[in-house]
């Protein structure tokens, strides 16, 4: 145990630097938020399609870029909140649509 008054030790330093898939380096949390800024459009995308996928229970199709764009374009509306996506997704054409397993 270290003395009384005497400074705590030294912890070691954590490496947050992170390559993404585009080759672009991180650098922790803020590096990442500023990437995520940059990217915004392809990140709400990719969510709303994998979103999208689970719960109509298929991959997205063709067809279904603008739907796609719709449930993104709702959920920017009022900040890209999680619910806004969920919205736009249960009142899609395809999810109202999908057809019960026999």
């Amino acid at each position: 145990a270290p003395a009384e008054g005497a400074p705590p030790p030294e912890l070691p330093s954590i490496d947050a630097c992170a390559a993404l898939p585009d080759g672009r380096l991180v650098d922790g949390p803020l590096g990442l938020r500023d990437w995520l800024h940059e990217h915004e459009t392809d990140f709400l995308r990719a969510f709303a399609r994998r979103l999208f996928t689970f719960a109509v229970g298929r991959p997205v199709e063709l067809l279904d870029d603008p739907e796609i764009d719709a449930i993104v374009a709702h959920a920017r509306a009022d900040g890209a909140q999680f619910g806004r996506f969920v919205e736009g997704i249960v009142t899609s054409r395809p999810f109202r649509y999908v057809r019960a397993p026999r």
